[in-house]
Parts: C-alpha cells; sequence; structure tokens
C-alpha cells in the first residue's frame, strides 16, 4: 500500500523554502525581477569599473579595488552559501549583454573563423599580456622567459610581415 507524502512545512531557517516569505515571494514573481536588482548591480559596477579605470593608481586608495578584493569577492561565497545561484539571476553581465544586443544587435551568427580559431585568438591575447606582464614585474623564469620568446616571436613575425605589405 502507497502511503502519500506529504510537504513538510519546515522553517525557513531549518532549509525550508524562501517563497515561504510573502515578500520574497512577490518580488520573485513580479514583473521588475529580476531588474529591480540587476539596474543597482549594475550601478554599483559601474562605479567600481570608473574607479579601477580613472581612480587613484594606488590599491591602497582606489575605491574600485577595495570594494572588488575587500567586499565583492568575500561576498560570493555567503551568497552562495546561503542563497544559492541567486547571484546568478541578479548578475548585471546578463543586463549589459541584453542591452547591447538591443542597441546594436543585428543577430548574426557567430561568424565561422571565430568558432574555429575564436580559443586560438583568446590564448594569444593572453599569451601576450602575460608575457607583457611578467617582463613589467622583472621576474625571470623558465616559463616567463618561453612566454615572452613566444610572444617577441610573435610579434617580430608580425612586424616583419606587417612591413613587407607596405
Amino acid at each position: 500500500m502507497a502511503t502519500e507524502l506529504q510537504p513538510q512545512n519546515r522553517s525557513v531557517l531549518a532549509g525550508g523554502n524562501l517563497l515561504q516569505i510573502k515578500a520574497i515571494d512577490n518580488l520573485m514573481r513580479s514583473k521588475w525581477f529580476p531588474g529591480i536588482i540587476q539596474w543597482p548591480t549594475l550601478l554599483v559596477f559601474m562605479v567600481i569599473m570608473f574607479q579601477l579605470l580613472l581612480g587613484p593608481e594606488s590599491a591602497h586608495d582606489n575605491l574600485g579595488t577595495a570594494l572588488t578584493w575587500v567586499l565583492w569577492w568575500p561576498l560570493i561565497p555567503i551568497i552562495f552559501l546561503f542563497l544559492g545561484r541567486f547571484w546568478c539571476a541578479i548578475c548585471p553581465f546578463a543586463t549589459i549583454n541584453d542591452l547591447v544586443q538591443k542597441l546594436v544587435g543585428n543577430n548574426r551568427p557567430v561568424p565561422r573563423f571565430l568558432k574555429k580559431y575564436g580559443i586560438w585568438i583568446i590564448d594569444a591575447f593572453f599569451i601576450l599580456s602575460l608575457g607583457d606582464w611578467a617582463s613589467q614585474q622583472n621576474q625571470s623564469t623558465d616559463y616567463t622567459d618561453a612566454i615572452n620568446n613566444l610572444r617577441n616571436l610573435w610579434i617580430n613575425d608580425h612586424e616583419g610581415w606587417l612591413s613587407s605589405q607596405s
């Protein structure tokens, strides 16, 4: 004989459903969700980006650095621990993507060369920027020497190719 399972009405603090709280349930079902949280989060990100790009160069004096490393990074694991993937719902990157798509998107497919070589392009930019960073740090290890050799080989090869094209 099968017995029907009844849902347990556990408290929210004991691992129950957050949607039992009327205010949270109303917010989640609102037509304004998730934008009502994404837009303020986007504004905070814009302040951080502004500070990082145009603020003081000293990390100690830069508000963007403090907000990123002292506030955001420690909060992410705490948000995941208590709210699961709620951060994914309010992350402003999707908002930026949607806004750019509305303004300039033309819904064309990804070009074939990007599908085929996109990862190599990303890798090349990573190697170039890592080699540049390593040379600025005046650190010399076998790894940074190899990165710089690859970088210099690539730059010299393309400079020669560019000069021969003129």
